[in-house]
């Protein structure tokens, strides 16, 4: 009888042992759970002066005849002043240093590390609250809008320096100091070259067809052919040009 009892106060104690321990880990779940919830990324301008501010709620404002403004809980920014902001989708770049001060063009950070990778987005798609995705209505073509593939990059930053276009010859400089990453640079530099090679090549065989016909009219014969083959075919390299970009990036970044 007394080992009956012993064996079942072992049971009740076990029992009440493992509910607490469940008890604990659903507690700090719950806990978990709600933080996220809560916890919204915070908002800011970054202006070209240097000048940081911060808030809850950035959006992005544009309306005809008007000066396109980032309205941040309130306080309000012309464009062509704000360099970088974040907002709930994201950090972003200011593209005016190239296309000029109204333009009106943006890039999202993709990529985050010792070299940041923007890609190019529509500021309409990503500048309120929620993502303006493709509408599901065939009618409505207001949203129909896509969103960055996150695969391509044509600018960049070397941490929080200065925004730069990703061209061969301002990462040839900044990823020096990675053997790996100039590999891949030196592949897209073949790459770029292969690709203009063919397309002069392909451009002077249907100049050279051209010419043969010249007082006749132009007929679309073999040599005329081979060099649409032949320059069409460079488009087929300018993914593996793409490829070399990012995989140069992706090596200076481990």
């Amino acid at each position: 009888m007394d080992e009956t009892s012993d064996l079942l106060c072992r049971r009740m104690v076990l029992k009440f042992t493992l509910m607490r321990i469940l008890f604990s880990i659903l507690s700090v779940l719950l806990v978990q759970f709600c933080s996220a919830q809560l916890t919204k990324p915070e908002h800011s301008v970054v202006l070209y002066t240097g000048e940081i501010t911060t808030g809850e709620k950035l959006l992005y404002e544009s309306q005809p005849l008007k000066d396109a403004m980032f309205n941040l809980d309130g306080e309000m920014f012309e464009s062509e002043k704000v360099g970088f902001f974040q907002n709930n989708h994201g950090y972003f770049a200011n593209l005016s240093k190239f296309h000029g001060p109204r333009a009106e063009r943006y890039a999202l950070r993709i990529k985050k590390g010792k070299i940041n990778l923007f890609e190019e987005i529509e500021i309409d798609v990503y500048g309120g609250d929620e993502l303006m995705i493709e509408s599901n209505d065939e009618n409505d073509k207001k949203n129909d809008m896509s969103l960055a593939t996150g695969q391509v990059y044509q600018y960049y930053t070397m941490e929080s320096g200065p925004l730069k276009k990703a061209t061969y010859g301002n990462l040839k400089l900044d990823l020096a100091s990675n053997a790996e990453s100039m590999k891949y640079l030196h592949s897209y530099r073949n790459y770029r070259f292969l690709q203009w090679a063919m397309i002069g090549v392909g451009a002077g065989l249907i100049t050279k067809s051209i010419a043969d016909d010249s007082g006749r009219s132009i007929r679309f014969g073999p040599v005329m052919a081979m060099g649409i083959v032949i320059g069409g075919s460079s488009y087929f390299l300018q993914n593996a040009k793409s490829d070399a970009l990012w995989f140069a990036a992706d090596e200076f970044n481990k």
